[in-house]
């Protein structure tokens, strides 16, 4: 089932371009894990990106419109936000914390297609670079594979190593 949402587009100069993001799933084939597709339309183009969740499919559009200075005024572009690990697995990447250095992700929440006006929105490596500041000012290494994508079936393998240790 798709869900539409509607998404300004922000330039360079400051201009504020009409949009909608479109979220459709498909389930992977003897899995039980979906794949999720962002496509970014307005009227100048599309942007279509695919990922484990909506947030991560929304980071593989962004990534195309980067290079073409538009930037999407909603939560899930904001330096700050980052997926947990549930929310992604069990929320499909619906909303996702917004995080201050030094503090562990807590109660502050933001639905990833929405927008507000205490928003900082940036490039997908600039999201990135704060993510991994945020995890270093936790004393956490900043491990580039806690910045990529998480595969599907992490639960379950996490679940998987938990019978192997009772066993």
């Amino acid at each position: 089932m798709a869900k539409a949402f509607p998404l300004d587009l922000l330039s360079g100069d400051g201009t504020v371009v009409p949009a909608t993001a479109h979220v459709s799933t498909t389930p992977i084939p003897g899995s039980i894990w979906r794949d999720f597709t962002v496509r970014v339309a307005w009227a100048g183009g599309e942007a279509v990106g695919t990922g484990c969740d909506a947030f991560y499919a929304l980071r593989a559009a962004r990534a195309q419109l980067d290079p073409v200075g538009l930037l999407p005024r909603c939560y899930g572009a904001c330096r700050n936000f980052v997926m947990s690990g549930m929310g992604s697995q069990m929320g499909g990447g619906g909303a996702g914390h917004l995080v201050t250095l030094g503090h562990p992700a807590g109660a502050a929440t933001a639905m990833t297609f929405e927008a507000g006006p205490d928003m900082d929105v940036v490039s997908v490596a600039a999201q990135d670079a704060f993510k991994e500041a945020w995890l270093t000012s936790l004393g956490l290494s900043p491990n580039p594979a806690r910045l990529q994508t998480p595969p599907h079936g992490s639960l379950l393998g996490w679940l998987k190593s938990l019978v192997r240790r009772r066993g």
